[in-house]
């Protein structure tokens, strides 16, 4: 018998290029996190290569890009692009930038032949465009996009007070397109002292979602459940608890929608402890004094939270490790730290920040 031969769709490298290609409808401002790019469909292509960039509207202005009725691919996308390869005729465009300004993009068909190569055509003079009036211009915010085999991404977008502490960290769920967000929150010094776990929220758009976790009387949990500065006796106060109405609270708690569902059924209930607490010593060397863990019954003053001890080395203890020729104990420090079962482990470090030494302390599990 004779094997039958493959057969190969013509493609011209010329002849098959796009002359159409176009973006879905949206409004200028609009909240969405992408827009949706397509094109018609080849024969004898097995992928697409698709290629975006932004412009802002001040460089747009200049005339180094053309213009808008009559644009200049060949500067647009000099340098400046990004680029995937997938196998549809449409691709979800991000439209995560700053500024008002227009998104440029542009596709090419690709044929894969048998040896693994690729047959590209040429871009041609379809460009999409697309103006944008921005995302979220009145914050401060950066966005890190990460990419995958055909197409797959994604992207984490970090928001800023104007002191360019990280406030809010939101992604999105690429199997459920549900945003996860998680929260740092600061004390009235601007140190972290509150990390959130990360929640899941209804909405589909990356975005900056205010007042995500809330206080008991509070529209959101800020430095005012947590740390202030009336005297001594506030040096024993604890962290306030979360509404469980709204945010990770809610997330971690029975009032959660679909904790009858799935995976669902085993979120723990974090009793309005959906958060980690760092207390700093009292002096401004900004070290660690006891950090809790997530939920009611590892919360700071509970027991089981985790405490750091600053102290100096034994010149008989480093002696008995060392030998004499270890030198003066004042040379190096001991640091001890006090797990959540009351297990204590030991360090000693030389004055360059050097671990010489660790051990374990403490009553005998």
């Amino acid at each position: 018998t004779c094997a039958l031969p493959i057969s190969v769709y013509s493609f011209d490298c010329s002849n098959d290029v796009l002359t159409t290609i176009g973006f879905e409808s949206l409004a200028m401002n609009t909240s969405n996190d992408a827009i949706r790019a397509s094109w018609p469909l080849k024969i004898g292509a097995d992928a697409y290569d698709v290629e975006w960039t932004y412009i802002d509207s001040a460089a747009m202005a200049t005339g180094y890009y053309g213009t808008i009725g009559s644009p200049l691919p060949a500067r647009i996308f000099d340098n400046n692009s990004s680029r995937v390869t997938i196998t549809g005729n449409s691709y979800m465009v991000p439209l995560l930038y700053d500024g008002r300004g227009h998104l440029f993009v542009r596709a090419r068909p690709v044929q894969i032949l048998a040896d693994g190569s690729r047959k590209e055509a040429q871009w041609g003079t379809a460009t999409a465009r697309f103006e944008f009036a921005g995302h979220e211009n009145s914050l401060n915010w950066q966005a890190t996009t990460s990419f995958a085999e055909e197409g797959k991404r994604k992207s984490v977008l970090d928001y800023f007070d104007g002191s360019l502490r990280s406030r809010q960290t939101v992604t999105k769920d690429n199997e459920t397109q549900n945003t996860i967000v998680a929260e740092s929150i600061y004390d009235f010094q601007g140190r972290p002292v509150i990390q959130v776990l990360p929640a899941p929220t209804l909405n589909t758009t990356i975005g900056y979602t205010r007042a995500f976790n809330q206080g008991l009387n509070s529209a959101s949990y800020d430095a005012g459940n947590f740390d202030a500065l009336g005297g001594v006796s506030d040096c024993a106060r604890t962290a306030d608890s979360m509404l469980t109405g709204s945010g990770a609270a809610k997330y971690y708690s029975p009032l959660n929608p679909l904790k009858d569902q799935g995976f669902n059924q085993f979120i723990p209930d974090a009793k309005g402890y959906p958060f980690t607490q760092v207390e700093y010593t009292a002096d401004q060397t900004g070290r660690i004094s006891a950090q809790s863990g997530v939920g009611k019954d590892f919360q700071l003053k509970s027991g089981h939270e985790t405490k750091y001890y600053y102290v100096g080395a034994g010149q008989e203890e480093l002696n008995a490790l060392f030998g004499t020729e270890v030198g003066l104990a004042r040379h190096y420090f001991k640091t001890m730290v006090r797990d959540a079962n009351g297990q204590y482990s030991i360090s000693y470090t030389d004055m360059a920040g050097k671990t010489i030494a660790t051990a374990l302390s403490g009553t005998l599990p």
